[in-house]
């Protein structure tokens, strides 16, 4: 009995002595890591594994199996453009009637212009002035030059007039067969010089 009372006691005195020694920060530390030791069969610690938490795994291994897809939206390449087709050269008049050469019937379709004589002799080979009655008709009509000296009758269709001019001389740009370029004294006869040109009919005499 005495014996039992004297272990009781020393246990105490050892707790309070325990109880009044201050711990040591690497006591703290070593207490905060028990829950990472483990003490194996030779008495050397070791580190446990830690077990992961299953919404951690999941969402790390969500993570590592998720692909991002980018969609590329490719515009339509925009619609080439046509260029316009180029304006058609305006064709000449046809002529409506009358004949070739020198032959008789009225001849519509083209337009009277004048021309100046400057001195110089007309195709038909003789020198006029700018006030003699003549007339230089279409290259296509004129031809080898044997409507020389013919005479031709022209009627300016916009107010009646008429004038008879002789053939002497050749119209490389008469807008038509049924074209005719007058001196200004001809031209004068049936329409004023600031006009220009005016609609025709004519006919050899």
């Amino acid at each position: 009995m005495a014996k039992r009372s004297l272990t009781v006691i020393l246990c105490v005195c050892a707790s309070l002595v325990a109880a009044a020694v201050p711990r040591s920060p690497f006591d703290h530390h070593h207490r905060s890591l028990r829950p990472l030791l483990a003490r194996s069969e030779d008495g050397t610690l070791k580190v446990r594994s830690r077990k992961r938490c299953p919404a951690a795994a999941a969402m790390s291994s969500s993570k590592a199996h998720t692909t991002t897809h980018h969609t590329t939206s490719s515009a339509p390449p925009p619609p080439k453009k046509t260029p316009p087709p180029a304006p058609k050269a305006a064709a000449k008049p046809p002529p409506s009637s009358g004949g070739g050469g020198g032959g008789g019937g009225s001849n519509t379709g083209g337009v009277a212009t004048y021309f100046y004589q400057k001195g110089n002799a007309g195709a038909c080979g003789t020198v006029h002035s700018d006030y003699d009655l003549i007339c230089a008709m279409d290259s296509a009509r004129y031809g080898s030059g044997g409507l020389c000296g013919k005479q031709v009758r022209i009627t300016n269709q916009s107010n009646g007039k008429t004038v008879v001019v002789t053939v002497a001389d050749e119209c490389p740009t008469c807008i038509n067969g049924n074209s005719i370029d007058l001196s200004l004294g001809a031209f004068e006869k049936i329409a004023d010089l600031a006009t220009g040109q005016v609609p025709i009919s004519w006919e050899f005499q």
